[in-house]
């Protein structure tokens, strides 16, 4: 996951997956402090994929000068796993 402050104070956040199994959605969750995490954008997956690929979010709604973003994922039985959080510091 690869973060882009702009500017206009909008954050572009990059990532990829190399193969998509068993996961039905992915979910980018940002924060202001680090400790609590709202969902800010998602893509809902539909079948398995056994080739790269690519993903952009862009979050207009910056809340501080420092930003923290993770991904969740959701598997097709409803459970989910996370990311480590990136942290981005705001233009």
């Amino acid at each position: 996951m690869k973060a882009v402050s702009t500017a206009s104070n909008t954050i572009t956040i990059n990532f990829s997956t190399a193969f998509e199994n068993n996961i039905s959605r992915i979910e980018l969750m940002s924060s202001a402090t680090a400790t609590t995490f709202c969902t800010t954008q998602s893509v809902d997956i539909t079948g398995n994929s056994s080739s790269k690929k690519n993903y952009t979010f862009s979050d207009s709604n910056v809340k501080g000068s420092t930003m923290f973003y993770m991904l969740r994922f959701k598997d097709n039985s409803g459970n989910w796993t996370y990311s480590p959080y990136l942290t981005v510091l705001v233009n």
